[in-house]
């Protein structure tokens, strides 16, 4: 299933968040009612991983951290996440960041990146908020969840963040 969250500017986070988190909920509602749809019956919802790439890893993360804080939802099949070049970020530059050389056509400048987080950041809120910094929170790889791979790019300008996930 794939879910088509709602975009910053006009819907700052946790606008997204709240999406992936009603789909995933949609879904254990499904499976539940013995829905006999024909998609619902070729899933197994005993065994359901979060995947996302780039914002869409940030988001998968971040849903999967909020139902994993839910007792009652917890009992429901969710596994764990794929991360795919998980986009994070924080306030103070990191070693990729510093080092960063542009690569040719490529679209994701640290002006770029900047901007991105300026357009979807709450309210008073900066990059180091755990929703875009997980580390400053020791929000990493979450209790109970298979250890899944994260992708990352060698030349990316969020690899540093993303290692020190992983850790």
């Amino acid at each position: 299933m794939s879910v088509n969250y709602r975009l910053a500017p006009e819907n700052p986070f946790p606008a997204a968040y709240d999406d992936g988190f009603r789909a995933l909920t949609w879904v254990k509602q499904k499976a539940l009612s013995g829905d006999n749809e024909l998609w619902s019956r070729q899933c197994n919802f005993s065994s359901i991983f979060l995947v996302g790439d780039s914002a869409g890893a940030n988001i998968a993360h971040n849903v999967a951290l909020t139902f994993s804080n839910s007792a009652k939802l917890r009992l429901f099949g969710l596994k764990g996440t794929i991360l795919i070049q998980p986009f994070f970020g924080g306030e103070v530059r990191t070693s990729s960041e510093k080092l960063m050389v542009q690569l040719p056509r490529s679209v994701l400048s640290l002006a770029a990146s900047d901007a991105y987080w300026r357009l979807s950041l709450p309210s008073g809120a900066n990059r180091d908020h755990p929703w875009y910094n997980p580390v400053t929170k020791g929000l990493t790889i979450m209790d109970g969840f298979s250890e899944l791979p994260v992708m990352m790019y060698k030349t990316s300008t969020i690899m540093s963040l993303n290692r020190t996930y992983l850790t």
